[in-house]
């Protein structure tokens, strides 16, 4: 199986789980706490579009779409998707797997 159809996989079945999205969207809020003077909007705009945007992503990495994707694509999306700051590892298939398996 090619490297970009296992990102893709990996990718997607992560992001379709309801655990690992309530989660993501968590950390969406503390984030938004950071400010104070806006924070309620700022959670107020998680809660409404949070949805949107797990469901535009899950549209988006589709295994059997992968061949229009560039790696650099979806090493990009894994990387921003799942790796937390300040982590550290060489670019390729098994980085890419292995970031999204970060999260579980």
């Amino acid at each position: 199986m090619p490297c970009r159809q296992v990102v893709v996989m990996e990718m997607h079945q992560l992001l379709a789980n309801p655990e690992l999205q309530t989660q993501l969207v968590d950390y969406a809020k503390q984030a938004c706490a950071l400010v104070p003077s806006f924070a309620d909007s700022c959670i107020t705009d998680v809660d409404q579009y949070a949805p949107m945007v797990f469901g535009m992503m899950l549209a988006y990495l589709q295994p059997e779409q992968v061949s229009g994707f560039s790696f650099i694509e979806l090493m990009v999306a894994a990387y921003l998707a799942v790796v937390p700051l300040g982590h550290n590892q060489t670019v390729g298939c098994g980085f890419a797997v292995d970031a999204a398996s970060l999260v579980v």
